[in-house]
This record gives structure tokens, C-alpha cells and sequence, in this order.
């Protein structure tokens, strides 16, 4: 897999004078943008559930131009804005089976107004999203784990992302990952879930200990410092470490860290690790610390000519910048005029599921 740092690396033994933080900014929020824009090589789409009576709809972030449009599976023609009557003689939004579409002000018009709930599904081509993207939960999600279909090729492991829950009020780290089919499944708040039965933390040192502590059973292994374990449900009331911890009483879903062990057992408190009610269709935003290309790996290295031509740029060398930015030009010229005698194949696609 191609990474930001693999490219800038190409870049720097090319132009060893340039500054890496030049190539990355070139690479990652000029060219990049740039290619996508330019080639259409970043698929997506979007499933709405229609509101019956509601013509619009909110077009989704990123949009460079939108591929089919289909309501109940059925192809809906896209048409101009003006000339087309919404209304009936009264004033009541027409309704019926959407035949035709239109966009303003970042939304999408059907015409007639859905007559019954279905689902429009909108497949556009899309730009580049790397550091904080939005997905659809898919069936499955509960309060602790999240399956995404990222769409972005290598998957997202362990400990490389942040989830920001937009729906619902949720930020935590992935403790654990797994794919699933072509589902990726994160699992939230902590690597060990147990029930605390009453006095059992008293003492953290006999908490931790094999191979009887509480929280060395739950985990089926040594508890080492970084451990992080979800309190799934509690009989612990007395004032003991872990309500010591966290400054009041042990509650369901709490989430500590272990910081020592042995003679210096401790943990601290690290929040609530409960994601209210957390389910399919909920919005979710993620935040990558590891950042990929976005743009199908194998256009990944045409990027590296417009990342020169802003290196030369920087050193004030207008002809070599010229020269690679004509490069440049020429390999995307390349690539969308491949694609588009293609048809323009899928090579990325993000699936959002049930938007209503």
C-alpha cells in the first residue's frame, strides 16, 4: 500500500533541497483534489429513505459530479431548474414516482415529490477526504461496536483511528479491529469488559493478579500497563480504587486505564465509554492518523510530478516548474481520458447506508 510517506520520500530523494512539509502539503491538499476532480476516479454513493411529500434532498460533501440518480431502483433523468411545475393549483407539493431531478443550492430536487417511502440512491464521483471522513453505520452497530464499509482499500487497524459520532455524542479511540466479509468491525471502549462485583478493586494489586483477580479473569491474560477495560455493569459501591479513580461511584459502561501494576498498582478514570443507543444509519466521522492516498494506488505516483513543480516553485525555478507541472498535466490528461473511454469503472467506492 502507498502511503503520504512513501510518496514524500519519492519526492525528497528527487528534490532533496525542498522541505518534506512542501511535498505534503502539495501532495496531499493540491494534487490530490486536483487529480480526483479531474479524472473522476473516486467513487461514491449515498442512500437516502425519501420522505413522503419532501422533494429535496442534501447533496452529500465533496460532490465533483453525480453519475446516477435512482428511486426504488429505477433510473430518475436529471432535467433544469427552471420550467417545471412543483405545485398544484392550491399550492400542495405534487407527489408521485420521481421521474425527473434537479440540483440547487446543494440539493437535490425530484420532481414529483416522493409519493411513498423508498430508497434514492445517488452514485457520484467524489473528492478526497483522508483526514476526517463521514460514514453510515451498518447493520450490526451496538453501543460497543461499529462496522463501517470503508471503501478505501487497505483497512483501518487498530489504534489508526478516532471516531467522532455526529448523531450521537461519542469520541473514542478503536481498542480492537476485525474485518468481517467486507465490513470492517471496530470494537469501542477498552480491551476487557467485566462486571465488578463489590470490593473485589479494593485492593488494585489482588484486582490484577492471576490468576483469581477479577480483571485478570475478564481478560484471560496478564494485565499490563495501558490496559483499558469497560465496566460492564456493577455491584461495586463501597469507596474502593476504582471509585477512588474516578472521584465518585462506579457506574456501568465507566472506562479505566491500568498505569501501574505490582507494587504500584493504579488506574485512572478515563470517562463514560457507553455510545448511547449507537445504531445502523447513525452518522459517523472518523479521524485517520495514518493517512493513505485516497485516489485509486495505482494513479498514486502521478501525483509526484505537480508535487515538483510546487518543490521548484519554492526555489524560485520557474522553468523546471513549468516542466513538471506540464508532466503533471499530461499524466492526469492520460488517466481521464482512459476512464472516460472506460465509462468510468468504479475503483473506490464509500456505501452509505439508510439516510432518512
Amino acid at each position: 500500500m502507498i502511503t503520504w510517506e512513501g510518496l514524500i520520500d519519492i519526492c525528497v530523494v528527487l528534490l532533496d533541497e525542498v522541505l518534506p512539509t512542501v511535498f505534503e502539503r502539495a501532495l496531499k491538499d493540491l494534487a490530490e483534489p486536483d487529480f480526483a476532480r479531474a479524472t473522476k476516479c473516486i467513487d461514491a454513493e449515498v442512500v437516502y429513505s425519501t420522505v413522503v411529500g419532501t422533494p429535496d434532498y442534501e447533496m452529500p460533501l465533496g460532490l465533483v459530479a453525480i453519475k446516477e440518480v435512482t428511486w426504488r431502483g429505477v433510473p430518475v433523468k436529471e432535467t433544469s431548474v427552471a420550467g417545471h411545475v412543483r405545485y398544484d393549483s392550491s399550492g400542495t407539493i405534487l407527489t408521485g414516482t420521481p421521474w425527473k431531478y434537479f440540483l440547487e443550492n446543494d440539493r437535490i430536487h425530484l420532481l414529483p415529490a416522493p409519493s411513498s417511502v423508498e430508497n434514492l440512491r445517488i452514485s457520484y464521483w467524489t473528492l478526497p477526504t483522508y483526514v476526517k471522513k463521514r460514514y453510515r453505520a451498518l447493520a450490526g452497530t451496538t453501543t460497543t461496536v461499529i462496522y463501517l464499509n470503508l471503501g478505501i482499500g487497505e483497512p483501518l487497524k487498530t489504534d489508526t483511528v478516532a471516531f467522532f459520532n455526529i448523531t450521537r455524542d461519542i469520541t473514542r479511540n478503536c481498542n480492537d479491529y476485525t474485518l468481517e466479509g467486507n465490513r470492517h468491525k471496530y470494537t469501542l471502549g477498552g480491551n476487557i469488559e467485566l462486571t465488578v462485583t463489590d470490593e473485589q478493586d479494593a485492593d488494585l494489586a489482588a484486582f490484577f493478579a492471576a490468576a483469581a483477580g477479577e480483571l485478570y479473569v475478564a481478560k484471560g491474560a496478564a494485565i499490563v500497563v495501558g490496559d483499558t477495560f469497560r465496566v460492564a455493569a456493577t455491584g461495586d459501591v463501597a469507596d474502593n480504587a476504582l471509585a477512588t479513580a474516578k472521584e465518585s461511584a462506579v457506574a456501568a459502561n465507566d472506562l479505566f486505564e491500568v498505569t501501574g501494576i505490582g507494587g504500584s498498582a493504579a488506574v485512572d478514570y478515563v470517562g463514560a465509554a457507553s455510545i448511547t443507543g449507537q445504531v445502523a444509519g447513525d452518522e459517523i466521522e472518523i479521524d485517520v492518523h495514518e493517512y493513505v492516498p485516497m485516489i485509486p494506488e495505482i494513479y498514486a505516483e502521478r501525483l509526484i510530478p505537480r508535487a515538483l513543480a510546487i518543490g521548484y516553485a519554492s526555489k524560485g525555478d520557474t522553468v523546471q516548474r513549468d516542466y513538471w507541472m506540464a508532466e503533471y498535466v499530461r499524466m492526469r490528461g492520460e488517466v481521464a481520458g482512459e476512464r472516460a473511454a472506460r465509462g468510468y469503472p468504479q475503483q473506490v467506492v464509500s456505501d452509505w447506508e439508510g439516510i432518512s
